[in-house]
């Protein structure tokens, strides 16, 4: 009944209304979009147009006053923010006691014999047929009647069962047949309209091979522009016009990986969400005993478990363990090292070791990695990932989690996300390839890079760079500047031409070519040219004394990734801004900067659990940490069970808060955690 409410609510909204003017602007503001961007999105929806083709030519405009309605490329998107309202506006009148539930009968619901139909097995005996039809008074339906637009029976031609989604595309496609559509129009088209038409049967049904073939067909023919009567050239094929964007491709999807990729997700759900009746049903069904990725395809199954485990072996190649306890990952055969490829342990197996499982590594009453036995177990090279794997403090449990995206949940386009080329492990962005990267950490850590990468973890290049122009001479800034474009170069060469520099002659081509560069301004008249750079104001954050009857605990790390050892910094004032304690710490094994922050702060909230602190404000410049722990969704991904750990805490202590504060605010925080690093032991 809510359901029906809701959908119900949701076609008068998409039918009646279109995306309005005043309420889309509104959604937009509440939504906190910026306000430029609430004014090109209206400015599209306020400029819009329409015109109707009569015999094959348009007549005159029509201006809408209620703004976009249905068949625009950008109403899909406009009209997922109006449903995003709408949910949040029924969950409000829902919390209020606004919505009250409707009694449908005194006996319980009455069947819609009208909305009703019935199908009967071919071992239905006519006169049980014709006893049930004279009950129920329903209609028999045929063998492929739909249910929700999905077919209710597929039979043996699976090509003629799923044909309609074909037909839909095809439609679609001669109603646009006209020589008004530029390039960038088409690619809007095909991704925001024609490949969203099959992702609703993709989703639960796998399409035959020749349908998928069929339809990227379609899709690359309205690309290249064909008509009934004549053929254009396909310049690239299909399979080239699907790479990314940024590999020189324009990111269209294969209609068979991508059906693949969302087959996958729903057995990601069924793992994650084992208690959702989809996936009790198939597990009572298929692996009552057993789990997902052991079920068998078992006797007479149906085609959408068919389907489903179809994709196994693609949600396999992602799924890695997150290592909690250790008790169900077995050593050897399962995926719990944080390597490139393998995933998996490579050393030679060791006798009487084949069935142990991980946590015999780890050393129970510390929850701390047992190095001897490792060291004497694995290779060396092996051995010291291990022991960088960090460990929850608390014991978890283990978990499963994807392995390409950021926070470790699954999602069917994850499997495409453009992913750095050289590390193959996180999104490729311009603050990633430029400065977290691994590849790019090891140039900026040498000695003659004129910066020393910190443990904070940058998320945004306009503010990396804001920071290194407040900190950094003129001279220091070209530097930098050259290095960046030598590294981005370093990008393409890998991609085009699978060269790589190492970080030695990256830094020797960046001063060369900052010096050609400097040539290259010599004016005739001998005089260097000079370039005025805008000036970069950027508000100083100073430290702020906490609130009365308050004291704030400032934390920081370092980052030293050669000796893969990470030091920590952490200073706790009072409400006057004394000082109650201050304390420097090293750790070793850690080459991950959001690693290296999550276990500063690890250390400030023992230390203030320690000192009996009551009220507490948490300090630090670590974003990436620090929106983690607020999120309220959980933390999946390879380092997620520290972030959990760090969230009970703050759980338990109610007056407890974290939040973030520019370095500038930071400094004294940052400052013990890089001393410590030469001292190499700890202070208090």
């Amino acid at each position: 009944m809510v359901a029906r409410g809701g959908a119900a609510a949701a076609r008068e909204l998409k039918g009646c209304c279109g995306f309005a003017l005043c309420e889309g602007e509104a959604v937009l503001r509440k939504l906190g979009f910026n306000e430029n961007w609430i004014k090109l999105v209206m400015s599209c929806v306020s400029s819009v147009t329409y015109s109707v083709l009569l015999n094959g030519k348009p007549g005159g405009k029509v201006i809408p006053t209620r703004g976009l309605r249905q068949g625009d490329p950008i109403s899909p998107y406009l009209f997922i923010l109006c449903a995003e309202g709408l949910s949040s506006l029924l969950n409000y009148a829902d919390q209020k006691g606004e919505i009250m539930g409707v009694a449908v009968a005194k006996g319980g619901q009455v069947l819609n014999k009208e909305k009703s139909s019935l199908f009967f097995s071919s071992n239905t005996e006519e006169t049980e047929k014709k006893m049930i039809l004279f009950e129920a008074g329903g209609v028999v339906c045929g063998s492929y009647e739909k249910y929700l637009g999905l077919p209710a029976m597929v039979g043996r031609s699976k090509y003629k069962t799923f044909r309609g989604v074909k037909e839909k595309v095809w439609k679609k496609i001669k109603s646009w047949k006209n020589s008004f559509l530029s390039l960038a129009g088409k690619e809007v088209l095909i991704k925001a309209v024609l490949q969203a038409i099959p992702s609703y049967t993709m989703g639960v049904f796998k399409l035959p091979i020749s349908l998928c073939k069929e339809l990227n067909s379609l899709y690359s023919k309205f690309w290249w522009g064909h008509k009934e009567n004549s053929k254009k050239i396909h310049w690239w094929s299909w399979e080239r016009l699907g790479v990314q964007k940024a590999r020189g491709g324009m990111g269209f999807r294969d209609v068979e990986c991508f059906n693949a990729a969302m087959l996958a997700k729903q057995g990601w759900r069924m793992i994650k969400n084992s208690s959702s009746l989809v996936a009790q049903v198939y597990r009572d069904k298929y692996f009552k005993n057993s789990e997902f990725l052991k079920a068998k395809l078992g006797i007479n199954p149906s085609y959408i478990w068919r389907s489903v485990l179809s994709a196994r072996d693609l949600l396999k190649e992602g799924l890695q363990w997150r290592v909690g306890n250790g008790n169900n990952i077995g050593i050897w055969g399962e995926k719990w090292l944080p390597t490139p490829i393998s995933k998996c342990v490579q050393s030679p197996m060791k006798r009487f070791w084949e069935d142990m499982k991980v946590n015999k590594l780890i050393v129970p009453s510390t929850n701390s990695w047992d190095e001897d036995l490792i060291r004497g177990l694995f290779k060396p090279e092996e051995a010291e990932v291990i022991v960088r794997i960090p460990l929850s403090r608390r014991g978890s449990s283990n978990v499963r989690y994807w392995g390409y995206t950021k926070y470790g949940n699954g999602g069917a386009s994850s499997g495409q996300n453009p992913l750095c080329p050289i590390c193959g492990r996180d999104e490729e962005t311009v603050i990633h390839i430029l400065w977290s990267c691994p590849s790019s950490v090891d140039v900026w850590a040498k000695p003659s890079s004129p910066v020393h990468k910190c443990a904070t973890e940058e998320v945004d290049f306009l503010e990396l760079w804001s920071k290194l122009m407040n900190r950094l001479q003129k001279g220091e800034m070209e530097w930098v500047a050259t290095i960046m474009h030598r590294i981005w170069l370093r990008r393409n060469k890998v991609v085009f031409e699978n060269q790589f520099y190492n970080p030695s002659k990256l830094l020797q081509m960046a001063g060369e070519g900052l010096e050609d560069y400097k040539l290259a301004q010599i004016s005739q008249e001998g005089s260097a040219t000079t370039v005025d750079t805008a000036d970069y104001n950027v508000m100083q954050k100073k430290w702020k004394k906490p609130g009365v009857f308050k004291v704030k605990a400032n934390w920081d790390a370092a980052l030293d990734m050669e000796a893969k050892r990470m030091g920590m910094g952490i200073v706790i004032r009072d409400e006057e801004g004394e000082v109650l304690v201050s304390v420097c710490d090293v750790r070793n094994h850690v080459d991950h900067p959001a690693i290296a922050e999550s276990w500063a702060l690890w250390k400030a909230l023992e230390i203030c659990n320690k000192l009996a602190l009551s009220r507490v404000t948490f300090e630090g410049d670590a974003v990436v940490v620090i929106n983690g722990i607020n999120r309220e969704v959980e933390d999946q991904s390879c380092m997620g069970h520290i972030t959990e750990d760090i969230k009970q805490v703050f759980k338990a202590k109610r007056d407890w808060n974290i939040r973030f504060v520019p370095k500038d605010g930071n400094k004294v925080a940052h400052m013990l955690a890089k001393y410590v690093l030469e001292l190499g032991e700890e202070k208090i």
